[in-house]
């Protein structure tokens, strides 16, 4: 995903979700449903449920027509607690905001002086 802009990824599951009945519907008259069996439905609502915020936060920092810099911190704060594990993350969705806490950290570092 590193080569690949976040906006990109965010807009192509979410059209996935949108047709995912149909699409499978397709695949499957066509025999070559494979190509989405390991696609759980399940899982696409988190993902886009987790990165909705990081698109958002793009969308917003993105401006060229006003400035910026003073939504960065709040912007930090606000996914950091969106990356902090929840009681009701399965493991595999707590190992993924995990990472991406530790990434946001590793990326933007604020210092107070």
């Amino acid at each position: 995903m590193s080569d690949t802009r976040l906006s990109t990824v965010f807009i192509t599951l979410d059209s996935i979700k949108e047709v995912y009945a149909e699409l499978r519907e397709k695949l499957d008259l066509h025999r070559k449903s494979k190509r989405i069996n390991e696609v759980s439905p399940d899982v696409l609502v988190f993902l886009l449920e987790f990165l909705r915020l990081f698109y958002q936060a793009q969308k917003e920092l993105e401006g060229d027509q006003y400035p910026t810099l003073n939504l960065v911190v709040l912007w930090h704060e606000r996914l950091e607690c969106h990356c902090r594990p929840v009681a009701s993350d399965s493991p595999h969705q707590a190992i993924i905001r995990e990472r991406h806490l530790e990434w946001l950290n590793r990326k933007i570092k604020i210092e107070t002086c």
